[in-house]
């Protein structure tokens, strides 16, 4: 699903999204909530809403948009109180509750995966309405997916790339430059990316699935977060990790009406 931030009329989806996993609850990222206007404030029931059913943004009535749907919150988002804490861009998570409750056979949700499940050396497939190529960067107005392998904490941590594109700030200009992730994954994050696939800005909050080969439905391995450029050579994206946030997930769900998972 996408996120429509700063109105609630479902007009102006896009820059982060989120995924549907119970009948009134979606996962996100925490950057996509927190600190997210120019004020500094956090986006709120008040100035959010989620948008089921998009595929094609820059039309309201193409033929994959027979079932959008805008979606209002019950409540403000539920941001993990440990963003950004041990690292920068750990616990990059965040909880939307609907305010209303969403057919789940006409809009499929993605399964929880169980508390400390490991899916390294395993294929995910990540989705996203994102940039195509980190600097310039170059909008996607249809849902895209990309199919990348999943790579242990420590090789992730020894990662490097000298072709690293980034955005000057100071001069909107593109760079490239050296980056590594060395001392920058905590134990709440995952990596996976391949030569050329990755996930990119836009693409944040939204889902990296993995599909069981027991049930054939979709865990969510992963929550989009970070990551040095987009697709660098050497280095991968980074991810909240589902399966060592299911703990908080359960808690906060728990504690605000509960939910029925798929099983």
């Amino acid at each position: 699903m996408s996120m429509n931030i700063g109105s609630t009329d479902g007009s102006s989806p896009g820059g982060c999204a989120a995924t549907l996993v119970a009948t009134n609850w979606a996962v996100t990222a925490a950057h996509c909530i927190k600190g997210v206007f120019s004020d500094g404030s956090d986006a709120s029931m008040t100035t959010l809403s989620v948008v089921l059913g998009e595929f094609d943004l820059s039309s309201s009535s193409d033929s994959n948009d027979g079932n959008r749907k805008n979606v209002m919150l019950a409540l403000d988002p539920i941001i993990h109180e440990s963003y950004n804490n041990p690292k920068a861009s750990s616990n990059d998570i965040a909880l939307l509750k609907q305010a209303e409750d969403i057919d789940l056979t006409t809009y499929t949700p993605a399964c929880l995966p169980t508390s400390g499940a490991d899916y390294t050396g395993q294929n995910g497939r990540v989705y996203g309405w994102g940039s195509t190529a980190s600097c310039p960067a170059a909008s996607s107005s249809v849902l895209l997916e990309v199919e990348v392998p999943i790579v242990s904490d420590t090789v992730c941590e020894a990662a490097s790339s000298d072709s690293v594109t980034l955005t000057n700030q100071a001069t909107g200009q593109c760079v490239t430059t050296s980056r590594n992730y060395n001392n920058a994954i905590s134990s709440d994050m995952v990596c996976a990316g391949s030569s050329g696939k990755d996930s990119c800005q836009g693409d944040s909050g939204g889902p990296f699935t993995v599909k069981s080969s027991s049930t054939s439905q979709h865990d969510l391995v992963g929550v989009v977060s970070w990551g040095y450029g987009c697709a660098a050579d050497g280095l991968f994206g980074v991810y909240a990790e589902v399966a060592e946030l299911r703990t908080w997930i359960d808690a906060k769900i728990a504690a605000n009406g509960g939910a029925t998972f798929c099983s």
